[in-house]
């Protein structure tokens, strides 16, 4: 019996997945909101230490706007799956301890997948938005954020190989099948955690109610008004439609399209996006030359079918490369 089969939790959306862990973060930072000191998140047997700039740019990511570009965000995001690996390790690692077959039954196709190979497959998603965060905080000038943001994402690299040592190459394996399903999401963090105010209650009109004692006059406005509304909103979602009816459709590109690569062993389309899943073995017996001109060639093709970038991984769940159309190719 194995840390591999342990745990079995529902997919849901990335921040659907952290959301409990977001709302624990948020509320710490309202209690701490002037942390100048190192803070510590109990975790069980684990503890996470977050320092004064990490907790900083923390609380800064449940201030910012909707945009998925926003690199607090993503810390914020990086530490609430920190702390979910944590717990999910003390479940596992008691679910053995019990010999629990609720939680140590091995997933049968169709199972939801194991807690653990969702963190394994939402930090190598979030190491690829902070590494392209960084790329993007150099171009802007930011190099000791981005230094910052590193050192971050150096530490949260070893608390995914502690995940990843418990649980197996199994797992491992599927945490990489997994890892397309959680991109960046829309919205801010701010409005995920706080909750939001019940609607007002519609009350029926009656034959007593303020229109029924209108004129005749007041009512034809009414009437006018209505209408005027009615279209402009017709229009207005028209114009909003058209132009994303009319946005091009990218073509679903397959396996067999790469056939004279060997090393490719699947690809997944998720437009504008394309993944390449390799095999380790292959991978790893190319030369620095050799990848980098599997990687120009494959992006050749993906450039050229107009997609706008290419994540390439190994079948273990590494990240080996990515290409990104506003900034080029990235061998890891």
């Amino acid at each position: 019996m194995s840390l591999a089969t342990a745990v079995p939790t529902a997919t849901a959306s990335r921040k659907q997945v952290l959301l409990s862990h977001l709302m624990r973060l948020y509320k710490l930072t309202q209690i701490h909101p002037d942390a100048a000191t190192t803070q510590t998140i109990e975790c069980g047997e684990y503890k996470l230490r977050i320092n004064p700039w990490e907790w900083s740019a923390l609380m800064q990511g449940f201030k910012d706007g909707g945009s998925n570009r926003n690199w607090t965000q993503l810390l914020a995001e990086a530490v609430a799956l920190q702390v979910k690996s944590f717990e999910d390790l003390n479940s596992a690692q008691s679910a053995l301890a019990n010999d629990n077959p609720a939680l140590t039954a091995t997933p049968s196709t169709g199972d939801a997948p194991p807690a653990l190979a969702i963190d394994m497959a939402i930090g190598q998603a979030l190491l690829e938005d902070l590494s392209e965060a960084i790329d993007g905080l150099r171009k802007a000038g930011g190099n000791d954020r981005a230094d910052s943001v590193m050192q971050f994402a150096g530490r949260m690299r070893a608390t995914l190989e502690m995940v990843r040592e418990a649980a197996g190459p199994e797992l491992a394996a599927i945490s990489g099948d997994l890892a397309n399903r959680y991109p960046r999401e829309e919205g801010s963090l701010l409005s995920l955690v706080t909750p939001r105010p019940s609607a007002p209650v519609a009350t029926p009109l009656s034959s007593s109610s303020k229109y029924s004692r209108l004129s005749p006059t007041a009512k034809d406005k009414v009437k006018l008004l209505m209408i005027a509304l009615a279209v402009g909103m017709i229009v207005g979602g028209t114009l909003f439609v058209l132009p994303i009816l009319n946005r091009p459709v990218l073509p679903e590109m397959k396996v067999a399209d790469f056939s004279s690569f060997t090393e490719i062993e699947s690809v997944v389309s998720r437009a504008p996006n394309l993944y390449v899943r390799m095999t380790p073995d292959k991978w790893q017996s190319l030369d620095l030359a050799a990848r980098r001109a599997l990687v120009d060639k494959v992006v050749q093709q993906v450039e050229g079918a107009g997609y706008a970038g290419a994540h390439f991984n190994t079948t273990d769940g590494k990240a080996v490369a990515r290409w990104l159309k506003r900034s080029g190719t990235q061998l890891f």
